[in-house]
């Protein structure tokens, strides 16, 4: 595994985690460079300190922690040990907090996986949204609109390794201006035309929305 190299522009927003979202041209989206994108970088106990010294040289206004597919999800998380995995993203929050105390902290939830492990990762991700509520942290969640009726991931919107497909990342990056997590400055610069989203369900049926923006 390469090791995360620091930026030569001074980034503001730091993308960490799992590699669900896929391959990002995050310029396209955002200010030229504003984006420094450190995922696949495991966050466990011995991967993270090299992080914080990449961290350590950047003005990051956000830190967008992403836990993605099951079977990768940064290396911290095990669905069959919900209370040790919370610990661990606790541990993750609680350091990064502390190496940027000015930096806004967002925690994307798990999104569908499939069938057999919908339960535990609806269950994870309560326990999660309740931790960034204790800490402070905002709380991104993903499954209303990336999951099916049976609690797997929709097809349409990933390739075949499960990482998200452009159609899946403009959903995400969609969601994620939605839930107005980030500082003005900081948020998309343009958003996808036509619209892919999407309210929340208790705000209106859940649909394409074909105005442009």
């Amino acid at each position: 595994m390469s090791r995360p190299q620091a930026p030569a522009s001074r980034s503001k927003v730091v993308v960490l985690g799992d590699g669900f979202l896929g391959h990002t041209d995050w310029d396209a989206w955002f200010r030229a460079g504003h984006i420094l994108d450190l995922r696949g970088v495991a966050l466990t106990r011995d991967e993270l300190p090299v992080l914080l010294a990449v961290l350590s040289r950047v003005d990051a206004h956000a830190v967008i922690v992403t836990l993605g597919s099951i079977d990768g999800a940064a290396g911290i998380v095990d669905l069959r040990d919900a209370e040790r995995t919370v610990a661990e993203v606790e541990r993750i929050l609680l350091t990064l907090h502390e190496a940027l105390p000015d930096a806004r902290l967002i925690l994307q939830a798990l999104p569908p996986a499939d069938q057999a492990h919908a339960a535990a990762i609806r269950a994870l991700d309560e326990l999660l949204q309740r931790l960034c509520g204790r800490l402070g942290v905002g709380f991104f969640p993903v499954w209303d609109h990336f999951g099916q009726s049976d609690g797997s991931m929709n097809p349409d919107l990933t390739v075949a390794s499960g990482d998200l497909n452009q159609d899946g990342f403009e959903t995400w990056l969609e969601l994620l201006d939605h839930a107005d997590l980030l500082l003005p400055a900081d948020r998309p610069q343009r958003l996808p035309s036509p619209r892919h989203v999407y309210l929340p369900p208790e705000r209106g049926e859940v649909g394409a929305d074909a105005t442009t923006g």
